[in-house]
């Protein structure tokens, strides 16, 4: 079975590995090199080869710079959180993506928000770690090519959790919810990060809120955020968080460390 996939950043290497590794014939739309695109999917693929212990590559891998050589296929949006950005991408298709199902990756914004026909389906970055998928709504209301594709990642050990449609689902509801207060206590009262890693070790938080901010990256951590507060004001909007992304601050993905950036701020 064939599946599109929209954009190639972080998560969008990461479910193009999975799914060819799981026999889907994959076509990958990005705007950078193809063959750059390639070499980073293959690496994606060698990982989640030997940590999920697949045997082998069935499926096949293309990519592709323009949406005009896409056709009809099962869709899967993976573009930055920006609401206009996948509204515009979707737009530009040449085909009409409800014909065979619309699913989007985004865990900031109302599925419906993105296009009419979209249905949410959230991975967790990264895929072989965190093996949980929310679904925003009921498997009985899925196209057959959507209800084969989840039947698929659930006979390999991925747990699918039924949702509502509302914005982070259920997860990142109450992961950003915590983020957000760990970023309120450092910048409006002044604690310091170890000082709240203490604490929060005693409720078995096996990761630190800003380890995780790198890991999902400092410049979408900031993207939900802001899209999170448009829907719902609680969400703190952390003015440190949205200038360490000017400053080009973004985690992992850069090598670069928020943690280390509130450090060298205490220090000036």
């Amino acid at each position: 079975m064939r599946i599109n996939i929209l954009g190639a950043g972080v998560m969008g290497k990461q479910l193009g590995a999975l799914l060819q590794l799981l026999g889907y014939d994959i076509f990958i739309y990005s705007r950078r090199p193809s063959e750059i695109v390639r070499l980073e999917i293959d690496h994606q693929r060698r990982i989640l080869q030997r940590k999920l212990h697949i045997a082998e590559t069935k499926g096949t891998l293309n990519v592709v710079d323009h949406l005009i050589l896409l056709e009809s296929a099962l869709t899967i949006e993976v573009l930055s959180e920006d609401l206009d950005v996948k509204r515009t991408v979707i737009g530009g298709l040449s085909y009409d993506p409800s014909i065979h199902g619309l699913l989007t990756n985004t865990s900031s914004i109302q599925p419906m928000k993105i296009h009419p026909e979209a249905r949410g389906l959230h991975f967790f970055n990264p895929v072989h770690v965190l093996k949980v998928i929310e679904l925003a709504g009921t498997r009985d209301t899925l196209k057959k090519a959507e209800r084969v594709l989840v039947d698929c990642l659930e006979q390999n050990e991925f747990d699918i959790i039924e949702t509502q449609d509302n914005p982070a689902y259920i997860i990142n509801f109450i992961l950003f919810r915590e983020i957000s207060s760990v970023l309120r206590l450092i910048d409006e009262f002044g604690y310091h990060p170890e000082v709240i890693d203490r604490a929060l070790k005693y409720f078995g938080r096996p990761f630190s809120a800003l380890d995780l901010i790198d890991l999902i990256g400092v410049d979408v951590c900031w993207k939900i955020f802001s899209n999170l507060n448009d829907f719902d004001s609680t969400f703190y909007l952390s003015p440190t968080l949205r200038i360490a992304v000017e400053s080009g601050v973004l985690g992992n993905k850069n090598e670069t460390s928020f943690r280390v950036f509130l450090n060298s701020l205490t220090k000036q």
